[in-house]
């Protein structure tokens, strides 16, 4: 398992029974292919044979919502399923391209100003990483637990 706090990446493997068809199976017949509000899937992406990238539907938007890219490999005892969950690339942009302003007002303004907006930018990520990003990583991460331990 690897969070690195400020890129936002975590990554775990799953074992089932399962055959990757099985498990393949399993995530298109839950997955919607188009995003589609009213759904009954929880959630929506793209599946390529024994790899996927998905993300969960909520109401409103989040940035912070994370990205979960999966491959599903054969092993002795059915497949292994490994799970990387990334934050999205808008959020990376938005995190540089603060870094860069705040690093150019840096050589314009005070370092009492500097330090104020760096420390709301980074109280920002802060909130948003553990309320945003953790959160919706835990969801995505025990749905599909689930749903490989309810088709063993």
């Amino acid at each position: 398992m690897v969070n690195i706090f400020l890129v936002l990446f975590y990554s775990t493997t799953i074992k089932t029974i399962l055959s990757c068809e099985q498990v393949a199976d399993l995530i298109v017949k839950n997955v919607d292919s188009d995003f589609t509000p009213k759904s009954q899937n929880e959630f929506w992406g793209r599946v390529e044979l024994n790899e996927f990238v998905i993300t969960r539907y909520i109401k409103g938007r989040n940035t912070y919502l994370p990205l979960v890219h999966g491959k599903i490999v054969s092993s002795e005892e059915g497949s292994k399923l490994t799970l990387s969950i990334k934050l999205q690339p808008a959020v990376v942009i938005v995190l540089i391209t603060f870094s860069v302003v705040l690093f150019i007002s840096f050589l314009n303004m005070g370092l009492i100003v500097i330090s104020v907006l760096f420390l709301v930018l980074f109280l920002f990520h802060c909130i948003m990483y553990f309320w945003g990003f953790m959160s919706e990583k835990n969801k995505a991460e025990q749905w599909i637990k689930s749903l490989l331990k309810n088709s063993e």
